[in-house]
């Protein structure tokens, strides 16, 4: 093949491009490209089937969605409970009751505690907990 059969050698001859664009490199891309495709798609099939031949159909492996969490616990009356709640906390907090029997330690009602606080003073050095002995 001589150096003026080829377009470059051709276009070096004439002092210009040639105008024509070398018709064999597009047809061997094209060629090339379409057997890649072709390829890969061979490779993705055989690499599916060998996948499920291993590890069973895809439909088995599917995840399954966690149950839905439990809807909000809405109190049917909640003024109702609240009053309850409040009614079961007064009756607490103006009863007596032992705390620790053998420690001699004794819950009062606030009521009377706040007599005695009123009456006594707070114990010095102390904020709540035991008055000393």
């Amino acid at each position: 093949m001589s150096r003026l059969s080829s377009p470059i050698g051709q276009a070096r001859a004439s002092g210009h491009e040639p105008n024509q664009i070398p018709q064999r490199s597009i047809v061997w891309a094209a060629i090339i490209m379409t057997l890649l495709v072709i390829g890969s798609a061979g490779v993705t099939s055989l690499t599916m089937s060998v996948l499920e031949r291993v590890a069973g159909p895809a439909s088995d492996r599917l995840v399954v969605p966690p149950p839905a969490p439990p809807g909000p616990r809405l109190l049917a009356s909640p003024t109702r409970k609240l009053a309850e709640l409040r009614a079961a906390e007064k009756a607490w907090l103006g009863s007596y009751d032992w705390v620790d029997r053998e420690a001699g330690v004794v819950r009062i009602s606030i009521d009377r505690a706040m007599e005695l606080i009123a009456v006594r003073g707070v114990p010095d050095g102390q904020r709540g907990g035991r008055p000393p002995r």
